[in-house]
């Protein structure tokens, strides 16, 4: 989302990022991001707590997942994706953003 964040801003949706790295890997991450800083916060969740309340684990497996939520002003969660997989149809993503933030003004 780092290389579509000028278009998430345009659109007047900001992003956070939440990482199971602890700080220092995070921070070394950052670090060595090849394209400068990147342009949204990130926040470590080393403990896992709030993927588990997101319900962004496989207990089965105990996995964690990849989840992409929309939320509006007041933490109302508006659209979510689950997966293994990172989610990529960004335009979509802005989109429906969009959609569901006017929806619910």
């Amino acid at each position: 989302m780092a290389n579509r964040y000028a278009d998430f801003e345009k659109a007047g949706l900001p992003i956070l990022a939440i990482s199971t790295d602890d700080i220092t890997d995070l921070k070394n991450s950052q670090d060595n991001y090849s394209k400068g800083a990147i342009p949204f916060p990130i926040v470590s969740d080393a403990a896992k707590n709030v993927f588990k309340q997101y319900t962004a684990n496989d207990d089965f497996e105990n996995q964690l997942l990849r989840g992409t939520f929309v939320l509006d002003s007041k933490g109302r969660m508006l659209w979510s994706d689950i997966s293994a997989d990172p989610f990529m149809e960004i335009d979509f993503l802005i989109k429906e953003s969009k959609r569901l933030l006017s929806l619910h003004q």
